[in-house]
């Protein structure tokens, strides 16, 4: 329904937040408690959030409950209840989970350093300072009113249904409601996040065991929307892929360590030009720097075109042994047509068939010249978190 966090101003920040505990808010007539034990029993679920582009939720339901579950989300589109006991616990969870926010290396990095990698945006991480937690429902509803009366709505269904039969039960719920906007207008937002253009190193500390730390490099894609440069997305992700083994033997076989590297390609259609490749692990903090040394020992080679044909065939088979099973997979089914009728050239290239294509075009040749334009010496974001000094 509607467009999703992209319906919410800049300011006031955190509405997006709040919308985890919307569905807590119940409806007009029915408190959660009231709905939670008049479903019991049923398989339907009372979740309605939000996300990037979209609100309302993924629902996994079985076709007798399919009615009521249809019911149950139209309701929450027309007759939200905004309970402020909802709005209470929200805020005292948030509230409460501030003093861990220091509790281990992966935290910090995922509240201070994305953040730091944003360079400072809000939207990334999280900060008590942030103001998000003084959020009301009185502004949520103020906001998400007019996206949940007039926002474009599009149902997928898949799995052991009448097609005829679910077309007659959207029409009664969704179906039922005052006509709406045709399609969503936006899919990307216009407040662009930027990736950090300081190289210095990035530091923190965390609280935790003084036996771990976190070391990873991160390399800046600015130049590929994974929605209309799908096979450069396509590079990448095989680039990561053999950047992952590189690691793996690296720092097992060469540096005698039993971490577990991992190496990864981030790309954002949401917000477009913030996209990276990062590689890194969880490790001893006398290891840091020499973990560090070789991701950048790694990437250097990969540009060097020091890419076997065994490790390109070992980055590939993962991706093409996962398309049978994607074939009785509800989860890919509904992903392939979700947006079947606002982005009909998404569900195109998403078929199993455009995808072992896709997949199987990517030559050594493409990797490597991926590699020379992304993982360039200069270009990298160094990044530690080590414990604090003092007692635990």
């Amino acid at each position: 329904v509607g467009e999703g966090n992209l319906d919410f101003p800049e300011t006031p920040f955190g509405l997006a937040n709040l919308m985890g505990a919307f569905s807590n808010g119940g409806l007009e007539k029915h408190s959660i408690d009231d709905l939670r034990a008049m479903l019991q029993g049923r398989q339907v679920s009372t979740r309605f959030t939000s996300s990037g582009t979209s609100f309302g939720g993924g629902y996994q339901t079985v076709p007798q409950d399919l009615e009521l579950q249809l019911q149950v989300a139209a309701a929450y589109l027309t007759k939200p209840g905004y309970r402020s006991e909802a709005e209470r616990r929200w805020r005292e969870n948030l509230v409460l989970s501030w003093p861990r926010l220091d509790q281990n290396a992966q935290t910090v990095w995922s509240t201070k350093g994305m953040r730091a990698l944003a360079s400072g945006d809000k939207r990334y991480g999280m900060d008590p300072d942030d103001g998000d937690a003084w959020r009301s429902f009185v502004e949520l509803r103020h906001y998400l009113t007019p996206a949940l009366k007039t926002g474009a709505i599009e149902i997928a269904v898949v799995g052991d249904i009448d097609e005829e039969q679910v077309i007659a039960l959207v029409a009664k719920t969704f179906g039922a409601l005052p006509k709406r906007d045709p399609a969503p207008t936006r899919l990307t937002s216009d407040r662009p996040v930027v990736f950090r253009q300081d190289k210095t190193p990035l530091i923190f500390t965390h609280a935790g065991e003084a036996s771990q730390a976190l070391a990873q490099v991160y390399w800046p894609v600015a130049d590929v929307d994974p929605d209309t440069q799908p096979q450069e997305a396509r590079v990448l992700a095989v680039l990561s892929a053999v950047m992952r083994l590189k690691v793996v033997e690296e720092i097992r076989e060469t540096l005698g360590a039993t971490y577990s590297p991992s190496a990864n390609a981030s790309l954002s259609s949401l917000y477009p030009g913030f996209g990276y490749v990062n590689a890194g692990a969880e490790v001893k903090p006398e290891d840091v720097d020499r973990v560090i040394a070789a991701l950048e020992k790694i990437a250097a080679e990969m540009r060097a075109g020091e890419i076997s044909d065994d490790e390109l065939s070992r980055a590939l088979t993962p991706a093409l042994e996962a398309l049978p099973q994607n074939a009785t997979s509800n989860g890919y089914w509904l992903g392939l047509i979700a947006q079947a009728q606002t982005r009909p050239e998404l569900m195109e290239r998403s078929k199993l068939p455009a995808v072992e294509a896709s997949i199987r075009a990517v030559t050594k040749a493409d990797v490597v010249a991926a590699a020379q334009r992304y993982l360039t010496s200069g270009a990298q974001q160094e990044t530690r978190v080590i414990p604090a000094p003092g007692p635990r």
